[in-house]
């Protein structure tokens, strides 16, 4: 989980909230600061893919049972002077 937030103390709440009452219990919880200054805000998108293993008690291993595919959005900042100017 990711979370991308504009003040301290809001950040602050929510590291809270997880780690302490989310049904997603986090086990590592982080707070950044950064200046943002020349520094756009924007989304790194990619495909994750889960392959999914059944274990059968077997030495040999087969294809995985499922894969599973899903597009992730993670929330970066990039330096202004990069971004097309249609944009």
């Amino acid at each position: 989980m990711t979370s991308c937030l504009h003040s301290a103390a809001k950040a602050e709440k929510r590291a809270k909230y997880v780690y302490h009452q989310s049904a997603i219990h986090a086990s590592r919880v982080s707070v950044a600061k950064i200046k943002t200054a020349g520094l756009v805000p924007a989304f790194f998108e990619a495909t994750l893919v889960i392959l999914v293993d059944v274990d059968d008690g077997h030495t040999t291993k087969g294809p995985p049972a499922e894969t599973i595919k899903r597009v992730v959005k993670i929330p970066i900042w990039v330096n202004e002077s990069v971004v097309p100017k249609d944009r």
